[in-house]
């Protein structure tokens, strides 16, 4: 028997086995027994309901089992993000009952385009999907969403402030900044702190980035005794304290304003986005491009640290950075660190 009323979709055999359609509300599921358990594309829970759902319902079946799928989801995918880190934790401790887990994925540095990235991560390439429609939605979906949807590659927000294709054209893992001046930021946990660069072209890059902040004084002192270019940090942030205590050490430090910190957010933005900044390709760099988040700043906006997915100390080291450089037009020979 087939049953289409809204709400009470089934299929029922003749031996009583029954498939039924459950919704995704807080009660759904409840009173229930079920042997089987399909919950398919997680990543768009924000909570567990599904499960509080479906494992009472389950209790009383010595068989039964739960099959759980998905693409990668954002921040915001709680359920799936848990179950994946579970799937991992147990694969790599070499879990033998009671969970079975499959991934396929690209690995974070894959090129997107490339064919041989999709072969290598899509199961369904050449079965159920074929090449044409991955290659379509390449060329036109945001690149990080089709990492997410085609490359099973987590985003961390579902909108990036600064798209990922835009990004993707200013970033190049061979160029160097110059000496005009470094960025210093802190995240509000104090937890970990970087210090970037910024020189003519404009290009910007991460010099250091580390967890905790003892060895943030020790870093600047070094960069100074080879470089003598000035700091820049901005003085409402977390990392304001860093200020004296780098002038005690006889460092030159520049402090931006609220004004300044706002101006410098809306100029990084800009330059990304018309292409005439260069940036050094860095993971960690990366990684606070895609969960930054704006805050409101009187009339404009500036990046917001408590606002973000991810730790922007990177982002904010090399804005910073390079608002002194568009000021003072500065720059030095190119260096290595």
């Amino acid at each position: 028997r087939v049953m289409r009323s809204n709400g009470h979709e089934s299929v029922t055999w003749q031996n009583g086995s029954r498939i039924e359609l459950l919704a995704s509300g807080e009660d759904s599921g409840h009173g229930r027994t079920i042997d089987l358990g399909i919950k398919d594309e997680l990543f768009a829970d924000k909570d567990h309901r599904r499960d509080q759902a479906l494992i009472p319902a389950m209790a009383t079946r010595p068989f039964g089992q739960m099959f759980t799928a998905s693409t990668a989801g954002t921040p915001d995918s709680i359920a799936w993000n848990q179950k994946v880190e579970q799937g991992r934790a147990a694969v790599e401790s070499g879990k033998r009952s009671g969970l079975a887990y499959f991934e396929w994925s690209a690995y974070p540095d894959d090129d997107p385009g490339d064919p041989a990235t999709w072969w290598r991560c899509m199961p369904a390439l050449g079965r159920t999907i074929g090449l044409a429609v991955v290659e379509q939605a390449y060329s036109t979906m945001e690149l990080g969403e089709f990492r997410r949807a085609f490359l099973n590659l987590p985003t961390l927000t579902a909108e990036q402030v600064i798209s990922q294709a835009a990004w993707d054209r200013v970033c190049d893992p061979l160029v160097e900044a110059t000496a005009a001046c470094f960025g210093l930021d802190v995240n509000p946990e104090r937890s970990a702190g970087c210090v970037g660069a910024a020189g003519q072209g404009p290009i910007v890059e991460v010099v250091d980035y580390r967890p905790g902040t003892a060895w943030i004084v020790d870093r600047c002192k070094e960069l100074d005794a080879k470089y003598a270019a000035p700091f820049v940090l901005d003085s409402t942030g977390p990392a304001a304290g860093f200020g004296d205590e780098l002038e005690r050490e006889g460092l030159t430090v520049v402090r931006l304003g609220a004004r300044d910190v706002a101006n410098a957010s809306g100029r990084f933005f800009d330059r990304v986005l018309d292409g005439s900044l260069r940036v050094r390709r860095d993971t960690d760099l990366d990684r606070a491009v895609q969960g930054a988040s704006r805050r409101s700043s009187g009339d404009s906006w500036a990046w917001g640290r408590k606002l973000s997915n991810a730790d922007i100390s990177p982002l904010m080291a090399v804005t910073v950075a390079l608002h002194q450089v568009d000021v003072d037009g500065s720059g030095l020979p190119v260096f290595a660190y």
